[in-house]
């Protein structure tokens, strides 16, 4: 039976969102570099041979054509693991099956794009579709980095939100300028003069109105990230949330700079061909810290109900439900310390919740085992009343022959 182990897996799907990063480089390369029919057929590269015949045009879509395969040999690799992993997780089912059809889909594209002489809208489609399947490994990376949780909708795990409703309301609409700003690109790419070959038509947009919109969605975009780091610090969001959100406002600013350098250098390909990478790393880095905006809740132990109680590791303090470690009541979000907190003054933590232990009067006396034969009595031990106090410094006096006496059992002298 082929089985996969989950650190194996999460590796194959590392490996795919690296290889889907190359797949877009190599795109954006073929496309700047003019070999968009080095390989005029499809599936083969030419009428006789399914390699490149030795050109440079032909080697450059040939490279893009086997980085597709490799592509979909890992692929394959990922369905068979997440249907054949014991425990099966639903979640990566779905996701490796979509990476899968998603896959077929942007095979059947591109061929169909080369066969229709690169149309820029099939183009546009090819590189949009190319960064959904980034977003979907991705996302499958991210659930096989993390322990199965509770199921929930469409058998995916339940998500606990680390930060406020605000913050997650911040995201979306920062996902959203995203993919707008990335379609917008597209109609400048296929407006530029860059089309993949020489004489293919192009969008018969005005080059400068398609470049200011695309301009005008890239400022909004900065806007909205710099607005989501003044609300993380506002909020108190946890530091690996702020840490990813500042990695992705830098690529962001460097996307920026590229794409003032590719209008103002009047469309260099070397300087397309660094913007187009870039899309896919920012990307990438949207969706890190889009993820980690939420936590898997986690599953109950194998045997488990819901009465199961959670003894709590600190001293003196009782079993407590696990409904007293989630969130209060109507509040979506509650920060670690405060959750800490409350849980801390709950009557959960109250020593009078505990019940006394035997005290001494109450206590059954120790069984006494017979003493040896032989053994001599232990002479039994003086009560409280009677014992002689120790006599303090200076305490005893001499006697009638000047002898030293001994104090008597309050401790004064004769």
């Amino acid at each position: 039976m082929f089985e996969m182990s989950r650190t194996t897996f999460r590796r194959f799907t590392l490996a795919v969102v690296v290889i889907f990063v190359g797949l877009v480089a190599t795109g954006g390369w073929v496309r700047v570099s003019e070999s968009g029919l080095g390989c005029p057929t499809w599936p083969k590269c030419t009428g006789q041979s399914i390699v490149a015949t030795g050109s440079y045009h032909s080697w450059v879509e040939f490279s893009n054509r086997s980085l597709i395969t490799l592509i979909g040999v890992l692929i394959g690799v990922i369905v068979l693991g997440a249907i054949r992993s014991r425990p099966r997780r639903r979640e990566h089912v779905v996701l490796a099956i979509g990476l899968l059809v998603g896959y077929v889909g942007e095979a059947v594209l591109g061929g169909v794009t080369v066969l229709e002489k690169l149309a820029p809208a099939l183009v546009a489609s090819h590189l949009v579709l190319a960064l959904l399947l980034l977003s979907d490994a991705v996302v499958l990376h991210w659930f096989a980095s993390r322990p199965p949780g509770v199921p929930g909708r469409f058998g995916f795990p339940k998500l606990r939100p680390r930060v406020p409703p605000r913050v997650l309301a911040a995201a979306r609409v920062l996902a959203a300028l995203f993919w707008v700003t990335v379609v917008l690109g597209t109609v400048v790419t296929g407006t530029g003069p860059y089309s993949g070959n020489p004489g293919t038509p192009r969008f018969g947009f005005s080059l400068l109105s398609v470049v200011e919109t695309h301009g005008a969605s890239g400022l909004l975009l900065g806007g909205c990230a710099v607005a989501t780091l003044v609300l993380l610090a506002a909020t108190g969001a946890p530091r690996d949330i702020r840490r990813r959100m500042w990695v992705a406002a830098a690529l962001l600013v460097a996307q920026g700079a590229l794409g003032l350098s590719v209008y103002f250098t009047h469309f260099r390909a070397g300087i397309i061909e660094a913007h187009v990478v870039g899309v896919a790393l920012l990307l990438v880095a949207f969706m890190a810290y889009t993820l980690s905006l939420n936590e898997i809740l986690p599953a109950e132990p194998h045997g488990s109900d819901d009465a199961q109680r959670v003894a709590v590791s600190l001293p003196g303090s009782v079993a407590v439900d696990r409904g007293d470690l989630a969130p209060a009541e109507g509040v979506g979000f509650e920060p670690t310390e405060a959750r800490a907190s409350r849980l801390f003054k709950s009557r959960a933590f109250v020593r009078s919740a505990i019940p006394p232990g035997p005290t001494e009067a109450t206590a059954p006396p120790l069984a006494s085992s017979p003493p040896r034969r032989g053994a001599r009595a232990a002479a039994p031990r003086p009560s409280a009343s009677v014992a002689r106090a120790r006599p303090a410094h200076g305490a005893l006096c001499c006697g009638r022959r000047g002898r030293r006496s001994r104090p008597s059992v309050d401790g004064a002298g004769l």
